[in-house]
């Protein structure tokens, strides 16, 4: 072999070289841009589209009852019922949830005897049904008289939940024996950021509670009537209301 061929030869194999280290250096920057994107794909951008949610779980029981000195008057001793109420809250998304102060409130339910006739009942029932959201339900053989709260105030303090995070607390409430039910009533809200936000509770002329959630833009606080007007305030803010309500017969 003449030194020309081997010359081409050797220029042959080292441009072979080169192309394999080419395709080579191809192959690396092509799986590392996959695991990159795989990367961001899987921990940042399908846990920032995952919609926020949490489960708010109630639950009731009666305990006790017994004489509390504090409700004594001369001769007289007022017994109470004493019900135990344990309120979890867990974020099972996949995203880390920013919570408004939490609440929680009781009230007291009396009820009186009621008889009444088949056709009675049948209407009071269709009634009920036709007042859409009033939450009453109607029973043949009782009635409410009276409604009253009992109890109430803050529930957690907790400002953050991490994904998979869960949360409890128990309460023991007294409840007066002139009562027949105790209705519990608990609320949580959270966005994606609670910084400008706050809760606002006040009593209604009805002797009811009602929250308003205000929104702090540079110095103007703007109410938002509902989680539509919300969103619309600011799209990104993602505002929840969580809401549970359960009852216990306590005679």
């Amino acid at each position: 072999m003449s030194e020309c061929e081997k010359c081409d030869l050797n220029e042959m194999l080292e441009q072979k070289k080169l192309r394999i280290a080419y395709y080579q250096l191809i192959f690396i920057a092509l799986a590392t841009f996959a695991g990159v994107y795989q990367f961001v794909y899987k921990e940042i951008t399908i846990p920032k589209s995952a919609p926020v949610n949490i489960t708010l779980d109630l639950e009731l029981k009666k305990i006790s009852s017994n004489i509390n000195r504090n409700m004594m008057s001369g001769d007289n001793e007022e017994e109470n019922d004493f019900v135990q109420t344990t309120v979890t809250a867990e974020n099972p998304s996949t995203r880390t949830i920013h919570l408004l102060p939490s609440t929680i409130s009781f009230m007291g339910i009396v009820t009186s005897e009621s008889d009444r006739t088949k056709s009675e009942i049948m209407e009071a029932i269709a009634s009920s049904m036709n007042e859409g959201y009033s939450r009453n339900i109607i029973h043949k053989y009782s009635e409410v008289d009276t409604v009253r709260y009992i109890s109430g105030g803050s529930l957690f303090f907790d400002r953050v939940l991490k994904p998979g995070e869960k949360v409890s607390r128990t309460v023991i409430v007294p409840v007066k024996k002139t009562y027949d039910l105790l209705e519990t009533h608990v609320f949580m809200a959270s966005a994606n950021d609670t910084s400008k936000l706050s809760v606002n509770w006040s009593a209604t002329e009805d002797n009811l509670l009602a929250y308003e959630i205000h929104y702090k833009c540079y110095d103007e606080i703007k109410p938002l009537t509902d989680l539509k007007n919300a969103n619309q305030v600011r799209s990104d803010l993602e505002l929840q209301v969580v809401k549970n309500t359960s009852e216990i017969y306590l005679n």
